[in-house]
């Protein structure tokens, strides 16, 4: 017995003591399928470059931003690749001590427990329309929500914990007398801090991928009734086809008169003396713009509104789906009943040069009742898009009560499957991994600055400022003119909210937005997370903002006295 317990301690002994070493590998080991995506990428756009050279130089001016964000990220890990094989030793040896502290205050363990318990419990907890594809879209969301927000905790109290406490235990004279920079210190927390979140990460996307695999799995329903086995079979296919996949979105486009009707009432406005400022006429531009583009995309009662959608694959043989969330215009109408119903035409040129709708052939009709406020998916044939990739539809209003609006950003869109889930779950995770980077770069930058519960309140006000500082402006201040007939302390109420407003617009303008860059409500929705949008995730939030924010922690910690000069 004495002898088996030996056995096992010398090995469990080894992987404690190189349990940094073990997790470097496993975080190269989960980075090397983006190494293989980006050179599958480059591969097939220098492929396409030579086949066929005019269409490759329409996507580069199409994609720009992303080609930008792409080159940002390759030349930037090359250059921290090289500044960390240069100082190895010492990144690695802050790095490595940072990990080991993490892991021995315990919190990683319950942190993994917490998350291992309650994830399988998700759909049992949260309320769900019943179907396999709401209980999936709930683990999916919610996992990847929890697991950012643990992580997001852990990243800022490990950063600022150790770098305050390093200063005020006076642990930190040793580091400064040893042949070390201050930024080699710096770095390598902020090293050791990535390999460490990064690791938990994966292992907790993997557990969820694992659940809801095999709550997606196959199985036999030979032992149910014939109708309730068919609806449970369709209930799968639906989340197979409609969420575990990555789908391309094109939303309609927006009628090129828009601007014109935008600036003809501008126009009138500023002959009425309406507008006394460039603020005021920038902000009454924008507002209506949306009115017209409302006005464009709403079916009157008993009324048809068109819609045309562009940037399709015509050659792909795969089954598309129409995703559409209509709005009443008439609230009484709605507290009576919510059910939507209408008819969609979907046309088809009759030849190459048809643009007019006489010119259109119907090669579609179908009768969908949707409900107001709540998406729906419609599957449809592939032979709907045009050789161009152009997609043409008519919806026809069936309700005399109401009118149905289809907001332009987001009220409807076709979606085309263009990948399988388990990579566009992956690039979802990375895009996550950004977050919490720049989460503990930003930790490290105030910890060098202020003591440990002013950094860490100032970091968690910045989450909190970039997650819900965007819906905050939308939704809570005032917007457009006052209403003229308001009373005097009406009208005060009216600046205070929009001064306010101004204030958190400087603020966002400033300040990261988490909001931005958020694949969850795509990975669950099983729309496409492309590699483009991984790479301007990491370009903004952790190759700009991240190094932003570690340039001015290298400066705060340089200039930083760490101790007084008594003569």
């Amino acid at each position: 017995m004495k002898k088996l317990k030996s056995t096992i301690k010398i090995p469990a002994r080894f992987l404690i003591s190189h349990s940094p070493e073990v997790l470097l590998a496993l975080f190269l080991a989960f980075m090397l399928p983006l190494v293989m995506m980006v050179f599958s990428h480059l591969y097939y756009w220098i492929l396409g470059a030579f086949s066929d050279t005019d269409t490759f130089f329409e996507q580069v001016i199409e994609n720009y931003p992303g080609i930008i964000a792409g080159a940002l990220c390759v030349v930037g890990s090359v250059f921290l690749t090289i500044i960390f094989i240069k100082e190895r030793n010492s990144l690695w040896a802050v790095a490595r001590k940072m990990i080991l502290e993490a892991l021995n205050r315990k919190a990683v363990i319950i942190l993994l427990l917490f998350f291992v318990i309650l994830i399988p419990s998700l759909p049992f907890i949260l309320e769900t329309e019943g179907s396999l594809k709401s209980q999936v879209q709930i683990v999916l969301t919610y996992s990847l929500a929890l697991a950012e927000i643990l992580l997001a905790i852990l990243a800022i109290f490990f950063c600022t914990v150790s770098v305050c406490s390093e200063i005020n235990k006076k642990q930190v004279f040793i580091t400064d007398t040893k042949p070390m920079k201050r930024w080699q210190f710096l770095a390598g927390k902020l090293l050791g801090v990535s390999i460490l979140c990064g690791v938990l990460l994966f292992i907790m996307s993997g557990a969820v991928y694992g659940i809801v695999g095999y709550m997606a799995r196959d199985r036999d329903f030979s032992g149910m009734p014939a109708w309730e086995g068919r609806e449970k079979l369709r209930d799968l296919q639906r989340v197979r086809v409609e969420v575990l996949v990555a789908r391309h979105t094109v939303r309609p486009s927006i009628p090129g008169d828009v601007e014109d009707i935008v600036e003809r009432e501008l126009q009138r406005r500023k002959e009425r003396g309406d507008l006394t400022s460039l603020a005021e006429e920038a902000e009454i531009r924008t507002q209506l713009t949306s009115e017209v583009k409302r006005r464009r995309t709403t079916a009157p009662a008993g009324g048809q509104v068109r819609f045309t959608f562009s940037g399709l694959d015509p050659h792909s043989n795969r089954t598309v789906f129409l995703r559409a969330k209509p709005h009443m215009t008439n609230p009484e109408a709605q507290n009576e009943d919510e059910r939507c119903p209408g008819v969609w035409y979907f046309l088809y040129p009759t030849d190459d040069e048809a643009e007019n709708e006489d010119q259109m052939a119907i090669i579609g009709e179908f009768q969908q009742t949707l409900t107001a406020g709540a998406f729906q998916e419609l599957p449809i044939s592939p032979e709907i898009i045009d050789p161009n990739g152009i997609v043409r539809v008519i919806f026809v209003n069936l309700r005399r009560d109401t009118g149905l609006t289809f907001n332009p950003a987001d009220g409807i869109e076709i979606m085309q499957k263009t990948g399988g889930f388990a990579p566009n779950f992956y690039r979802s995770v990375l895009v996550i991994f950004a977050h919490i980077i720049l989460l503990a770069a930003l930790s490290i930058m105030l910890g060098a600055m202020f003591s440990f519960p002013v950094a860490s309140f100032c970091v968690a006000a910045i989450l909190v400022i970039g997650l819900l500082g965007p819906w905050v402006v939308e939704y809570a201040f005032e917007k457009g003119m006052p209403d003229p007939d308001l009373s005097v302390f009406g009208y005060i109420g009216f600046t205070i909210k929009r001064f306010f407003s101004a204030v958190m617009r400087f603020i966002l303008a400033v300040l990261p937005q988490f909001g931005r860059f958020s694949p969850i409500d795509k990975v669950s929705n099983g729309r496409l997370v492309s590699l483009s949008y991984t790479a301007k995730a990491f370009a903004v939030m952790c190759f700009l903002q991240g190094t932003v924010a570690m340039l001015l922690a290298f400066y705060a910690y340089w200039k930083r006295e760490l101790a007084k000069v008594i003569v």
